[in-house]
Formats: C-alpha cells, structure tokens, sequence
C-alpha cells in the first residue's frame, strides 16, 4: 500500500482522487484546493501504513514487547488517519464553495 500512495504521488494522480469525485459539482474536482487535499490524504495514508508496518517490524523484532502495545498503536494511528481523512477535505471544500458563492 506505501508503494501505490509513493507511485500515485510521483505520478501525479493520487490514489484517494478516484473517490472523491462522485457528490461533486464538476468544478471542485478540477480545482487545486481539491487536488491538494488528495495529495495531503494520499500522502497521510502512506505515512499510517508506513508507520504501522514499523510497529509490527518492531514487535516481531522485539519478542519482549507486548502485542497490545502494537495493536494498540496500529489502532492508534489507523483512527487518526481516518480522523483526518473525514475532517481534512471539509477545509478545503469549504473554502472552495464559499468562493464558488461569491
């Protein structure tokens, strides 16, 4: 998963942009606010699944560390990513539509 967010960020064509445009007027998905906040999500996405495949490299690596503190830590920073994932674009958008009013 960390290689296709890497590889869709060099490409780019974020991996997350391919479902966000579906509720969408036509302008937002063209607009760079828009674009930005799938760089941003594609890139947090990367860096979760970065993050917990250390975790677990550290539990198989250290036998005396506890599995609860990896699974704790895997749960830990997947629930933050998808805090992120739902609160993040809303800044964006928001802004985007209040422009989009004027």
């Amino acid at each position: 998963f960390l290689v296709m967010a890497i590889a869709s960020l060099l490409l780019r064509r974020p991996m997350t942009l391919e479902y966000g445009h579906e509720h969408l007027p036509a302008s937002v998905p063209s607009s760079a606010r828009f674009l930005r906040a799938h760089y941003v999500l594609t890139a947090a996405w990367g860096l979760a699944f970065a993050l917990m495949s250390v975790a677990d490299a550290a539990t198989i690596l250290h036998p005396e560390m506890p599995l609860s503190l990896d699974l704790a830590a895997g749960l830990a920073i997947l629930g933050l990513t998808v805090i992120l994932t739902l609160r993040y674009p809303a800044g964006p958008l928001n802004a985007e539509r209040a422009r989009n009013r004027r």
